[in-house]
Parts: C-alpha cells; structure tokens; sequence
C-alpha cells in the first residue's frame, strides 16, 4: 500500500469530517473542495481516473456554488452545467459500472451543494457518500472507504447538533410554556 496515497486520503479524511460539523453554507464548501482535492490526487496515483476527473470538477463547482450562493445568486443553470460536466467526464473516463456510482453521486452532490440550506446538503451528501464508499472499495482507495464511514458519522452527528437537537429544545420550551 503506497504511504503516499493514504497521506492523501487521510487529510481528505480530516477536511470531510470538518466539513459536517459547521453549519455555515462556505465554510462547508471550503472544506468539501480540500476533500475533493486530496482525493482527486489520490485518484491520479491509484489509476481511478473517473473518481479523480469528478473530484476535480468538484472543486470548480464547490468553489463557484459557494461564491453564487454567498451573493445571494441563483444556482439552478450551474446545477444543470455541472451535472452535465459529470456525466459527460464519467463516460470518457468509464471505469465500468463502478462509474455510475460517481456520476450518480456527483449529481446528487450538485444539487446539495447548489442549496443554501445545510440541512439539505447533510441529506444528499449522506446519499452520495455510500455512493463513494462503494467505489472507494471498489478501487481499493482504504482511506476513501474509512473517508466515507467518518463522514456518514460525521453528517449524523451534525444531522443531530444542527437539525434534530435544536427543533427539540424548542419543543421543550414550548411545552414549558404550557
């Protein structure tokens, strides 16, 4: 196993599971696109080009979403674009059918990523990380896999801290109100 490639994905590793414990739309995006960025070197080094080529791509999308939605602009025509940037990068760089798996994930992340809503991009991001931790095996990238079950914790516990526990504390202080 080169030491080099798992170096890689363990500060990938590091940058996902930051990403998941803010709630704050650039600050996510900013640690999302170090994630993909380490990744997409360590897709280079492992000859999974297509996991690569799409974390790439994701840096330039993280990086323009962050920007649109910080100006309050809409995102619907680059969620179109980037989609279309997905599927056509995942046909050229076909892997087989462990393709589909990322061109469906980059998708979906897109969409989250487009969003001004946190809680929707903990939801979509869960989706596509199972997307990612079956490739991750798949290309025997062990660090992408570990990569991935932290960051499914990680979206749970900031699922319950930004979503859940809040709601809750104002249902109890609704009840105290009684």
């Amino acid at each position: 196993m080169n030491l080099t490639v798992q170096v890689l994905g363990i500060i990938g590793i590091i940058a996902s599971i930051i990403s998941f414990q803010i709630d704050n739309h650039k600050k996510i995006l900013a640690f999302r696109t170090l994630n993909e960025l380490f990744f997409g070197i360590q897709y280079i080094l492992l000859g999974a080009y297509t996991g690569a080529a799409m974390n790439f791509f994701g840096c330039i999308r993280n990086m323009v979403f962050s920007r649109l939605v910080e100006k309050g602009r809409s995102t619907v025509v680059p969620r179109i674009i980037f989609c279309g940037i997905f599927t056509v990068a995942g046909m050229l760089t076909w892997g087989g059918a462990k393709s589909i798996l990322i061109i469906f994930a980059k998708g979906m992340s897109t969409l989250a990523y487009g969003s001004n809503r946190t809680q929707s991009i903990r939801i979509l991001i869960f989706t596509t990380s199972v997307c990612w931790l079956v490739y991750n095996m798949c290309v025997k990238s062990y660090t992408g896999a570990l990569c991935e079950s932290l960051t499914l914790c990680s979206i749970i516990s900031g699922f319950i801290r930004f979503d859940v526990y809040p709601k809750l504390q104002q249902l109890a202080l609704a009840k105290g109100k009684r």
